[in-house]
Order: C-alpha cells, then sequence, then structure tokens
C-alpha cells in the first residue's frame, strides 16, 4: 500500500472542523473550497503550503496597511516574490490567478479562514489510501 495524502479528505475534516457542515457554510466559502483543489493540483503539496501560508500574511498585511491607493492583490503579489523568488513561475501565476478569483467570490474575510483549513489539510499526517 502506498503512502500519500489525500488531500480531498484532509479539506473536508479541516473544513467541517473549522467552519462547520457544508450546509451551513456560505456560498462563497464552498467555492473557495473547490478552486483551492485547483490550486493544490497545480502546485503540489509543498508549494501550496507555502502559496496558503503567504496568501494569509498577505492578508495580515493589507490589514496593516490598508491604503486605498494599494493594488488589489499587491500584497499577495508581494508575498509571493519574497517566497518563491521572482522568476517567472507559471505555476504560481496560475495559482495566483486561480486565489483571486476566489477570494473574489468568498471576500477576504472567508478566504482567510477557507485558507487557515487549507493549511490545516496540507499539514495533516499522510493518509494510506489504497
Amino acid at each position: 500500500m502506498k503512502e500519500r495524502h489525500d488531500f480531498d479528505l484532509e479539506l473536508h475534516i479541516a473544513l467541517r472542523k473549522g467552519l462547520g457542515p457544508r450546509s451551513e457554510r456560505p456560498y462563497g466559502a464552498q467555492v473557495f473550497g473547490q478552486l483551492a483543489k485547483i490550486i493544490y493540483i497545480q502546485l503540489g503539496r509543498e508549494d501550496a503550503r507555502r502559496f496558503f501560508r503567504c496568501a494569509l500574511v498577505a492578508a495580515h498585511r493589507e490589514v496593516e496597511h490598508h491604503s486605498r491607493l494599494d493594488l488589489p492583490g499587491r500584497h499577495l503579489s508581494d508575498t509571493l516574490t519574497e517566497e518563491f523568488g521572482s522568476e517567472a513561475n507559471v505555476r504560481i501565476d496560475a495559482a495566483w490567478s486561480i486565489f483571486q478569483a476566489a477570494q473574489n467570490i468568498a471576500g477576504k474575510e472567508q478566504a482567510a479562514l477557507v485558507s487557515r483549513c487549507v493549511i490545516a489539510a496540507l499539514e495533516a499526517d499522510l493518509t494510506p489510501v489504497g
């Protein structure tokens, strides 16, 4: 039996613990969770974990330095550059675009809550799967 990370299962568990049953979650949080799966597929476990950690750092920075002159996503872009470097990386750029779309649907508060659940799912122990 091969050990691998079952992200769908771990995300389901983390979302249930963090936000309650799916039927009680806001629509935006549900959509964000589905789009987070695409980011996971795009980046893989470790880079997705790093990506969502950057998203939380950027959200915190945005609250601290809130200004009408800031471009949407600037803090995330800067944080991703700090974490992954300034090289053009198509996978990170794609994940950034998906994240921005998901955040627009969910709203910043729900995006931060779901991002915490995503990180918990990515940091969960390996789950044996068939």
